[in-house]
C-alpha cells in the first residue's frame, strides 16, 4: 500500500483548486491525517473493517466523514457539490484484512467500478483520480514476476483497460515509487482558458 505523502498532492491541490478529499479504505487513517495537514474540506472515508472506522473517528472526531461501508456503496452514496475533489482509491483486497469477509469481483479490486460511479458525478472531469497498487496488474510497468503471490494478482482487467477509462477527460501520470500509482490529472484545469 502506497502512501499519499509520496505523492505531493498539495501541488495538485493548488493546480486543480481542489477542495475535497475522498478515499476509498481509511485503513489506519494516514491518508485522512495528510489530507487534514493539505487543508482539504470535507474529507470522506470508507472501510468494511468496523475497528477502522471506529478508530478513524475517534482520532479525528467531527473533522472527518468516516463510512462503514464498501468502495461502491460508499462512492454512489457521496453528497453532490463536494467537487473538484482528490480521489484516492485504495479499497481493496479484503481477505488480506479479514479471512471471514466475502470476497467477490466486485469488492476484490474494485478500481474499474469506482471510476465508473465517479464518471457518473457532475464536474467529474475536474477531479484528480489516483489509483494505488499497480503492482497487482500483469501489464503494468510496475509489475514484476514473482515479487507477488498469486492472491494479489489482478486478471479482471488490464492496465491498459485502466488507462483508457478516463482517456477522454484526464491526462495518466504512472508513479513506480512504492506499489505503484496511475494518477489522472483533468485534460482542462478550471480557469485554463484565462491561461491561454
Amino acid at each position: 500500500m502506497s502512501e499519499l505523502r509520496h505523492l505531493h498532492i498539495d501541488a495538485y491541490k493548488d493546480r486543480y483548486r481542489l477542495r475535497s478529499f475522498v478515499e476509498t479504505g481509511v485503513h489506519m487513517g494516514n491518508g485522512l491525517e495528510y489530507a487534514l495537514a493539505l487543508g482539504f474540506a470535507p474529507c470522506l472515508s470508507c472501510d468494511i473493517m468496523p475497528q477502522y472506522v471506529a478508530a478513524a473517528r475517534e482520532r479525528f472526531g467531527g473533522d472527518v466523514t468516516v463510512t462503514l461501508a464498501d468502495s461502491l456503496s460508499f462512492l454512489h452514496s457521496l453528497p453532490a457539490g463536494i467537487g473538484p475533489s482528490l480521489f484516492w482509491l485504495d479499497a481493496h483486497f479484503p481477505k488480506h484484512y479479514d479471512l471471514d469477509l466475502e470476497e467477490s469481483a466486485d469488492n476484490r479490486y474494485p478500481v474499474m467500478q469506482e471510476i465508473r460511479i465517479i464518471k457518473q458525478r457532475p464536474g467529474f472531469s475536474q477531479d484528480v483520480i489516483i489509483v494505488d497498487d499497480l503492482i497487482v496488474l500483469r501489464d503494468s510497468p510496475r509489475w514484476n514476476e514473482g515479487e507477488i503471490c498469486d492472491y494479489f494478482q489482478v486478471r479482471d482487467f488490464t492496465f491498459r483497460d485502466l488507462l483508457m477509462s478516463l482517456v477522454d477527460t484526464h491526462t495518466a501520470e504512472i508513479d513506480l515509487q512504492l506499489e505503484g500509482t496511475v494518477r489522472f490529472l483533468p485534460r482542462r484545469p478550471i480557469g485554463w482558458e484565462d491561461a491561454r
